[in-house]
């Protein structure tokens, strides 16, 4: 059924606008339906920017509207930034091409505002008329446009099937498998392997892909990290972690980052005494990707463990004492420059804090600092400015 009502709405876009466009552009002469053509593509060109400039709206529009539609579920996602910015970027990514097509035939329709007083113009030069074959050249040229009209109706058709179809392959190949049914798998593949479908998408993909590259750009990092997952899950040592990290894109790590920082602000409690420290991780990672070129796998798995094991502990601060607290941020060289480099920030944001600190406190602490930066081989000016930060000698 789904391949008939395919097969019949391509055959009538062609079929229709080869009719119509070779008898106008026959009726036209080249000159017209050059111009005509001409518009046309115009008001492609200005579509497509124009459908990409609106795909951050959209998607926005769209994630609004699933909020309210589906709750608090939905909403627990939007509120984080790196998830909002992936909502949307698929949603308006999806969206494009049928923007774009609407787009299209009203800009089109608008063009002929331009077109009819130019051809009005020009209709009584002979030099732009006497063309041998005009009509002929004309017709042909008719063609080419009810070609290009074809292309812009079928872009749903051949693209939507064939996008879904590769989501759906990449699904399979994933841990996420076993939750999707082989029958879904099997009608989605069936639906891509219409004849009527690869024509459509042999036509049309090219600007179908141009149209979707954000959403495509959003589909190809969500599956990136969830390899990333599964191989995570399978590492054996140290090594196995830092290969797998390695090899993920940089587009993906860097929304690998941007989802932490996000988990980090809603793990770590709401405390303003908690928020120079909160900073402070945010910084260092930030800083991450550019790290992950520079150090050795050995170093940088190493980084990354800190980072994590400060990140748990600030989710739970009573559950941990202050001396673990101290080794977790001197273990990262990343967490220890960022303290270096904002020490009287946060020596005064720090103020409150240091100074309930009791004289048996300061110098377990000192104690701890200590014997830690010497156990990590840390800079005496890193163990200066710490102690400094919370108010010790």
């Amino acid at each position: 059924m789904l391949s008939i009502i395919f097969w019949v709405f391509s055959a009538l876009v062609l079929a229709v606008s080869m009719g119509l466009c070779i008898w106008l552009g026959y009726r036209r002469g080249v000159f017209n339906s050059a111009m005509r053509l001409g518009f046309f593509v115009v008001s492609g060109l200005v579509a497509f920017l124009v459908a990409k400039l609106l795909v951050k709206p959209i998607g926005f529009a769209l994630s609004d509207l699933l909020v309210s539609l589906i709750g608090e579920d939905i909403a627990v996602l939007t509120s984080m930034t790196s998830l909002q910015g992936l909502i949307v970027k698929l949603g308006g990514g999806l969206l494009a091409p049928l923007v774009f097509m609407v787009l299209f035939f009203v800009i089109d329709k608008l063009t002929f505002f331009a077109y009819v007083p130019l051809k009005k113009k020009f209709a009584d030069d002979e030099t732009l008329h006497a063309v041998p074959h005009d009509k002929l050249f004309g017709a042909i040229l008719g063609g080419v446009l009810a070609l290009a009209i074809t292309i812009s109706c079928v872009l749903p058709v051949g693209g939507y099937p064939t996008l879904l179809d590769e989501t759906v392959d990449r699904i399979t190949a994933s841990s996420l498998a076993e939750e999707m049914g082989d029958e879904m798998a099997e009608s989605v593949d069936e639906a891509a392997d219409l004849t009527i479908v690869k024509v459509d998408y042999a036509l049309s993909g090219w600007l179908f892909r141009g149209l979707t590259s954000d959403a495509r750009s959003v589909i190809a990092t969500s599956f990136s990290l969830l390899d990333l997952v599964d191989n995570l899950r399978n590492a054996e040592n140290a090594q196995s972690v830092s290969a797998a990290l390695q090899e993920l894109p940089d587009e993906s790590f860097e929304l690998l980052i941007a989802v932490t920082k996000d988990m980090v602000t809603q793990i770590v409690p709401s405390d303003e005494s908690y928020s120079a420290i909160i900073d402070t991780l945010l910084e260092a990672l930030d800083r991450l990707p550019d790290m992950r070129s520079k150090l050795s796998s050995e170093k940088y798995v190493k980084e990354l463990e800190a980072i994590a094991g400060l990140a748990s502990m600030l989710s739970d601060p009573s559950a941990y004492t202050e001396e673990e607290i101290i080794k977790a941020t001197l273990s990262s060289s990343v967490l220890t420059s960022v303290v270096l480099e904002n020490r009287d920030e946060l020596k005064e944001e720090l103020s409150d804090v240091s100074s309930e600190l009791t004289d048996k406190e300061k110098k377990e602490i000192k104690k701890a600092v200590g014997e830690h930066a010497d156990e990590l081989g840390v800079d005496d000016e890193v163990v200066s400015s710490l102690l400094s930060i919370l108010g010790i000698s």
